[in-house]
């Protein structure tokens, strides 16, 4: 059985350089700023292929390169030689994956290597949405009847301009990330919260000399839920390990190694 990388939302979105039209290798992460949808469409001289071309090409108003470019991914050298697929600047570019290097990397080709399968080797096309920090908003997979093509369009319709894609207007150095835990997960600890309620955490203070625990409702007023269970501890280690800790990497340049304390906090009186 052939093995896929998975690209999940809430992830950072793989960087990479291949081959465009206009550059031979272009720089992914120059995008960001903006939303950005890579289609990974295989080859476009198929009817579904070429039905999402056309799709997006509807959408100029998006796809203006302000508030977001389109990324049509082929692994057919068929598309590049020939006129129906080509840039339209602002907003429509390709890429010619014909190593299927970008493919492999987001899960549309399997890993490892495939000898003696050439065009048999497995493919699966989808949508990516990826928000202007760089990470995935949304995974769409090709589907049968085609529904995947409305359901991308109006997942566009729903967007916010680019500078309040997580919901409030962002500013330096704070960094604020959105789908880093799933509602699931996040409703589970806020039950977690209500069934076992919380304790006053109060904050530190220096009293004759010593450093000692206080609890002032003028000054703060919180309650925490301590996260002692090693499956929950793991589950929320393996999000922030996965995506949280590259984005701090990448604006901070620091390596995250350790998470001081798991808690679930209540600032609500």
């Amino acid at each position: 059985m052939p093995e896929f990388n998975m690209i999940l939302r809430g992830d950072p979105a793989p960087s990479f350089r291949q081959r465009t039209t206009r550059n031979p290798a272009y720089a992914f992460d120059t995008t960001a700023g903006r939303y950005i949808v890579l289609c990974f469409l295989g080859r476009a001289s198929d009817a579904h292929g070429a039905a999402a071309i056309a799709a997006v090409q509807t959408r100029p108003d998006f796809f203006n390169d302000d508030t977001g470019c389109f990324f049509g991914v082929s692994i057919d050298p068929a598309d590049e030689a020939g006129t129906d697929v080509v840039d339209v600047l602002p907003g429509y570019r390709y890429f010619w994956d014909h190593d299927r290097r970008v493919s492999t990397l987001y899960g549309a080709s399997p890993t490892g290597d495939t000898p003696g399968q050439g065009d048999g080797i497995p493919y699966r096309r989808f949508w990516v949405l990826i928000d202007p920090t760089l990470r995935v908003m949304e995974v769409i997979p090709f589907q049968a009847d085609r529904s995947d093509i409305d359901r991308m369009l109006t997942t566009l319709d729903r967007l916010p301009p680019p500078g309040r894609f997580a919901g409030i207007e962002l500013q330096a150095p704070i960094i604020f990330l959105p789908n880093v835990l799933e509602p699931d997960l996040c409703q589970a600890l806020i039950r977690r919260y209500e069934t076992e309620g919380g304790e006053e955490s109060g904050f530190m203070r220096e009293q004759d000399g010593r450093t000692v625990a206080v609890s002032d409702h003028s000054h703060k007023r919180r309650r925490d839920c301590q996260i002692n269970d090693r499956e929950t501890v793991s589950a929320l280690q393996a999000r922030f390990l996965r995506r949280v800790v590259p984005e701090i990497a990448k604006i901070h340049q620091f390596h995250v190694t350790r998470m001081e304390r798991y808690i679930v906090s209540c600032y609500a009186a």
